[in-house]
């Protein structure tokens, strides 16, 4: 999908901030999730966090829905 339908969705819907987490030894995704479409989760301005320190990703991250164990839903 074009990546302006998801800027739009985002207007749409409001902010979210969320931390997926994910299956085995992976690290957990924080970011703005915009919503699920095509199986995927699609998180604007991502932030991997790891140790020592979070690593920021630029654009935006589709996670697989099978490699996501649960959402934590930080902001409303």
């Amino acid at each position: 999908m074009p990546f302006w339908i998801w800027r739009l969705a985002f207007k749409l819907r409001g902010r979210k901030l969320a931390r997926l987490h994910l299956t085995g030894s992976s690290p957990s995704v924080e970011g703005l999730l915009v919503g699920a479409a095509g199986g995927r989760y699609v998180v604007l301005t991502p932030k991997v966090l790891r140790d020592p320190e979070p690593a920021e990703l630029t654009g935006h991250l589709e996670i697989p829905k099978e490699n996501v164990i649960f959402i934590q839903v930080l902001d409303k």
